[in-house]
């Protein structure tokens, strides 16, 4: 049975409230609900939380809502009493870190929903299935670590330096099926893996001249990064793709977009 909805710009056909069949524009809806609390005691101790609520129309009906927030701290170590042998030397040294996890999406505007799209057969006009969806397509989120330290030396020198660690699950990927399966392009559109991402962060920036007309300032900084997937749901451990002359795949423990 066939419900139809016309309207200026689409024709959507609604079968078994799952596939739809339609010419549309691209559209989809995101909402946001948002707070966050900062306080700050004697300047020294520094603590922030934040917390989002966010939902998109792209996502199942059961899985566009998603929580997200997160939590910061930092210890201006030099205001303390202890440390006031070390002020004619180092001016200012703070120590912080923060966790949060945070949503993401990057994908279709009906990635979650199967559907079928106009053609010719010959002269004839008629419809075939264009897409497969999963029907528990959810948020991809990464959880986020971060420890450091700022320091400032000889009032000439800041240094920066962070470590972080970020853990996403249920990454959205366009995952290869069997041709026996019989979908659209051999493609799904899950939540198929894991993946890390470790590295460092060092910021050094200097003031060498600073007295007279003249005044000199340099940086430096160096940035390392580890990604690699971690797991993929079997049988899709591996994504091999054709690019050029080159193939790309995932599989477990081995760094993102390795080339073969």
């Amino acid at each position: 049975m066939f419900a139809v909805k016309n309207t200026a710009f689409s024709k959507v056909y609604a079968i078994k409230n799952h596939a739809y069949c339609a010419v549309f524009p691209r559209l989809s809806g995101i909402a946001k609900f948002a707070t966050s609390v900062t306080a700050d005691f004697a300047l020294k101790y520094m603590f922030s939380i934040n917390f989002r609520r966010d939902g998109l129309s792209a996502l199942s009906k059961d899985n566009r809502w998603g929580n997200f927030g997160g939590v910061s701290a930092a210890w201006r170590v030099s205001e303390e009493a202890f440390f006031e042998p070390l002020k004619h030397v180092i001016e200012d040294f703070k120590i912080k870190g923060s966790y949060g996890v945070v949503g993401n999406t990057n994908i279709d505007d009906y990635a979650s929903r199967s559907y079928y799209s106009p053609y010719y057969y010959g002269s004839q006009g008629s419809y075939r299935l264009s897409k497969i969806a999963d029907p528990n397509l959810k948020w991809e989120s990464s959880e986020k670590y971060d420890v450091g330290f700022s320091a400032r030396v000889l009032d000439r020198i800041d240094i920066d330096f962070d470590y972080f660690y970020t853990k996403s699950s249920d990454l959205i990927l366009d995952v290869p099926q069997a041709p026996s399966k019989g979908l659209p392009g051999n493609i799904l559109t899950t939540n198929a893996g894991k993946m890390t991402n470790s590295g460092i962060e060092l910021t050094i920036s200097a003031d060498i001249l600073r007295d007279g007309a003249f005044k000199w300032n340099t940086s430096f900084n160096i940035t390392t990064t580890r990604k690699a997937l971690k797991h993929g749901r079997p049988p899709y451990t591996r994504r091999q793709r054709r690019s050029g002359r080159r193939n790309r795949r995932r599989t477990h423990g081995q760094k993102r977009r390795c080339r073969w």
